[in-house]
């Protein structure tokens, strides 16, 4: 896992706290063209030039694997947030359902409350009363104004649980975002004694 830490007034995010609610996501680019190079090295494997094109994008755990349907994919990973309202049918309707029973056939019926309404709110417009913004975007939402939870008090399962300092108004490790790789609670708690 890498983190990126700033520290900064939260008046400078929030223009001079008119906007609480912040928002952040990450993108990989990569150069337009790439080609094998004729005598590889380890630290040059292949020849790079042109532009860089944005291949990759990441706000919320799991939009593009689980949400996001295998047609639009590479549209969504070259997209910018401001533009996600045109992904709003994945959202309200998602494919991973319809996947799971494929796999596992007629013995697995995957849920299918549709149009997922709790989807829009915690992917693209925020939660009424926690981290609402003014524009519909995926990407990972903070209200500066409700303060951390004490470790000793955070709810696992974070604003679902009552905890408003959680997922997905926030990030944090212990969250059950996802569980698995790259989240959910470590099987170490701090101080490493279980």
């Amino acid at each position: 896992m890498t983190s990126i830490i700033l520290k900064l007034p939260i008046s400078y995010l929030t223009n001079g706290g008119a906007n609480p609610v912040i928002g952040g996501w990450t993108t990989a680019s990569l150069r337009k063209v790439s080609v094998l190079a004729d005598k590889p090295t380890f630290d040059r494997p292949i020849v790079t030039e042109g532009s860089w094109v944005q291949v990759s994008r990441s706000g919320n755990p799991l939009v593009n694997e689980v949400v996001i349907g295998l047609p639009d994919k590479d549209k969504f990973n070259a997209s910018r947030p401001r533009d996600d309202v045109q992904f709003i049918t994945y959202v309200t309707n998602p494919t991973l359902p319809a996947v799971v029973e494929i796999l596992f056939g007629p013995a697995v019926k995957a849920p299918t409350l549709f149009p997922r309404t709790d989807l829009v709110a915690t992917f693209l417009t925020g939660i009424e009363g926690v981290n609402k913004a003014a524009t519909p975007c995926e990407y990972l939402r903070l209200n500066t104004t409700i303060a951390p939870t004490a470790a000793k008090d955070q709810k696992n399962l974070g604003v679902i649980a009552g905890d408003h300092a959680g997922f997905p108004n926030r990030r944090r490790p212990g969250d059950a975002a996802v569980r698995g790789s790259g989240g959910g609670r470590s099987n170490n708690p701090p101080g490493g004694k279980k």
